[in-house]
């Protein structure tokens, strides 16, 4: 996981560039991962530094929305995937 600190820095140049005093500046930003799997790497770091330093201890977190995704869409049969149809558009 990053570092609150870039979520911070992330944040303070969208609120400069929009000049807006919102979160990211008002702009819908987008993470995703497990925040409880993954802590950010401090080295030499003590435990406290470690868990201090996750976007959970930042200012920001009281104004992100969490959502929870419950329906495992790579076991649903229904979803078809095409692996080159990336490549394909790309490359028309």
């Amino acid at each position: 996981m990053t570092n609150k600190l870039a979520f911070e820095t992330v944040n303070r140049t969208l609120c400069d560039l929009t000049d807006r005093n919102k979160p990211f500046g008002g702009i819908v930003f987008v993470m995703s991962g497990d925040f409880r799997q993954v802590l950010p790497v401090i080295p030499r770091g003590s435990h406290v530094d470690i868990v201090s330093a996750s976007i959970k201890n930042s200012y920001l977190w009281e104004s992100i929305e969490v959502f929870h995704l419950s329906k495992n869409m790579w076991a649903n049969d229904a979803v078809v995937v095409h692996p080159d149809l990336g490549n394909r558009t790309f490359a028309n």
